[in-house]
This record gives C-alpha cells, structure tokens and sequence, in this order.
C-alpha cells in the first residue's frame, strides 16, 4: 500500500470522526478559484462577479491555472482553511479590480492558426496582468503560512512557484510492506446478471476478473514533535491534539479495498510506539538483513527485541505496545512520550 493511500486515509479519518477541528484541517484541491467563489457569494456577491473575481485571483496567484470552465490550478495545492479564508478575504479587499469585466482583443483571425493562438495567449495574459492590483501578490504570499491546520502541518507541502511558502512534514509514512512472501496473484472472476432481462434469455450481462492476494502488512511511520511545533507556530495545545489525533487514526484506521466485494475490513492487530527523543532521529524498527519474514508473529517478536536492544543502547527511549480492539476501535495507550 502506498504511503499517498496511507496518509490521505489518515486525513479523512480526523474529519470523520471529528479528531481535529475543521477550522485547523486543510484541503488539497485543484479548484481553488471555484471555492473561493462560493466564499464570495456566501457573503452576499453575485455569482457570476464572484466567479469572475475568483478566477481572475488565482491566474494572478498562479499565471499557468487553466481559463476554463472549472479554472484549475496547473497542480494541487495543500493549503489549510485559514488560508482558503485570508485568500478570499483578500480577493474581497481587491474586488473592483478582479470583479470588472476586461475586455480582450481578439488576434488577427487572418493569420497562420499557430500565430492566431499565440495572440489570444498574449491578449489573455495582458488583460489578466492589468487587472492585478498592487501588492496583492505580495499579501498572499505573507497569508500563505499554513494557516495553523494540522494535517497540513504533519504531512507538508511543496509550491512549486512560491518554495518560500513549502512546509516540512513533521510526519513521514512508508509504504506498507507484506511480511510475507506472495507466490501468486489470486483471481476473482466475477459476473453480474440483468434482473430485467427476458426469461427465455441465458449467460451473464458482466463478466471480469480483479486480482488480489492477503498479507499481513508491517506499517510504519515517525513523527518529529518539534517541526510539528514549528509548524503549528508555537501552539502547544494543537501540537498535542494533532499528535494524538495521528497516533489514534494511524494505530487503529480500518484500511477499506473492495470492501463491499470482499467484506475488507482489517485492523491492526498489533503496534509498537518508540519515543525517541533523546536520539534526535527517526529509527525504523524493519529488519536491515533483508531476510525473508516467515510469520506475524516470528516478526512481532523480533522486532519487540530489536527495540529493546535500541532502548539499552540510546538511553531514555520509551518503548511500549498498543493492543488493539478492531470491533470497538478502542485501544490502550501507554504512558505519552508528549
């Protein structure tokens, strides 16, 4: 399973179950320019000013966003509510400019279809580039500072066009690795019949194949409480909650693939927590010999040695197991290293 599945998985379990207050949770969109429009309009513009004013501050944010019906940015944005707020707050403080209708001169509809499309490019970018009124560029780059949201902050993000504004992740997720070895891929042949269908009528209206196979997977993530911190710009109590809003969703999240076919429903059933604080790094607790894991069980006990061995050696690393109960989502926490 691939650590994008893991952490988003994460995110959508602090909304879910309310872990995180909505106000400090974030959004990863394309559609910056059509939220903002809805904020517009929330406070009482007119919808097609709203849209207009929109799209015309985020092509100003970011010159390569899409003129189209949806105006998408030209990649995801990570960006938490407050800052989706300060935005639209921003494109209100500026709404003559971005809100007035430009006219554009159309190119020279006689010339070559290349040189024609290179002129509308130049007319669009000009009558964009006049509408953009001083010192809004500048203010959004100063509102972009995380916004205080707490997956933003655990998980990072990177803007291409403004690096000023990238936020290190305190958390880093591996992919999860199959402790097992998997000889071949099972198949589930599947077909579906039309209900409708006259009686006199045989075969099936839907036949495929999916694959799969079952392991039992070993997870693995760290989490940097300092840069989390950092990140959260001093606010000790976020800090707190968003650490063990992590350590709740990422210990006991029920990880969901073809469920309704399959009945998936898999939770850990084990997990070990290791404070390190007296290290100053992250430890990943896998084997480095690369030998081949025969069971859970032989794994979970080499690996309840090897943590014992690092708490001898680094002094002061806090070491304890959680034991999960899938059916109540309940489990029992040792001592906070927090």
């Amino acid at each position: 399973m691939s650590s994008q599945c893991l952490k988003r998985a994460v995110r959508e379990f602090f909304k879910e179950h309310k872990l995180i207050d909505p106000a400090n949770l974030g959004e990863r969109t394309k559609r910056l320019a059509e939220e903002v429009s809805k904020r517009l309009m929330a406070k009482g513009r007119p919808s097609e000013e709203a849209s207009r004013a929109a799209k015309a501050a985020v092509s100003a944010f970011l010159p390569k966003s899409e003129d189209k019906d949806e105006h998408k940015t030209p990649y995801l944005l990570f960006l938490g509510e407050t800052e989706i707020e300060r935005f639209a707050a921003e494109v209100e403080k500026h709404w003559d400019a971005f809100s007035a209708k430009v006219e554009v001169v159309a190119a020279d509809t006689t010339a070559a279809p290349t040189t024609a499309r290179r002129g509308r490019g130049r007319a669009a970018a000009q009558a964009e580039g006049s509408a953009v009124p001083d010192g809004f560029k500048k203010a959004v780059e100063k509102l972009l500072d995380g916004g205080k949201a707490a997956d933003l902050a655990l998980f990072g993000r990177m803007l291409a066009d403004l690096p000023e504004n990238n936020v290190n992740a305190a958390c880093q997720v591996a992919h999860a690795l199959s402790t097992n070895k998997i000889h071949a891929m099972e198949m589930d042949y599947f077909t579906a019949v039309d209900d409708l269908k006259p009686g006199d009528t045989a075969g099936a209206d839907m036949i495929g194949t999916v694959g799969f196979n079952s392991a039992c997977f070993y997870r693995y993530a760290n989490l940097d409480v300092g840069q989390l911190t950092k990140n959260l710009q001093g606010d000790a109590e976020l800090t707190k909650k968003a650490a063990e809003a992590f350590l709740t969703a990422d210990a006991v999240l029920p990880l969901f693939d073809h469920h309704d076919a399959w009945a998936d429903a898999t939770n850990a059933t084990t997990a070990r927590r290791i404070g390190s604080g007296n290290v100053g790094h992250a430890m990943r607790i896998a084997s480095k010999s690369g030998s081949t894991v025969v069971s859970c069980a032989g794994f979970c006990a080499a690996q309840s040695e090897r943590c014992g061995n690092l708490r001898e050696r680094a002094g002061g690393i806090e070491s304890h197991s959680l034991r999960l109960e899938p059916r109540q989502r309940a489990f029992e926490r040792g001592p906070s290293s927090l």
